[in-house]
């Protein structure tokens, strides 16, 4: 019987346990795609003059088919490169670059 009891004791904590990671990822979910909300928000309106109205690419290169990490285009959009100027999205880099990779 005591083995039962051990048994079930185990088996509730693994539950919640995956329960709550289950609830962080929910979570997570979330914020990203809030950043992506946020981030659309910034690149409409501050993108399109160079990259074009989809991002497609004009003056500025397609922002849908960029081959870098979410810590490289924050560092892009800080910094600038090229002809970009830096600071364009103004302390919402992190945004952007969501919004960004979820054109991928």
């Amino acid at each position: 019987m005591k083995q039962y009891v051990k048994f079930f004791i185990v088996i509730g904590t693994i539950s919640a346990t995956l329960l709550t990671a289950c609830s962080s990822n929910e979570q997570q979910a979330e914020l990203d795609a809030d950043l992506v909300a946020e981030g659309e928000k910034i690149a409409k309106s501050s993108c399109i003059g160079c990259h074009a109205a989809d991002l497609s690419g004009d003056m500025g290169p397609n922002l849908r088919q960029l081959k870098l990490s979410k810590e490289e285009i924050v560092e892009v959009l800080e910094k600038g490169r090229g002809s970009m100027p830096p600071a364009t999205a103004k302390g919402h880099e992190e945004a952007v670059a969501e919004y960004l990779l979820s054109l991928q």
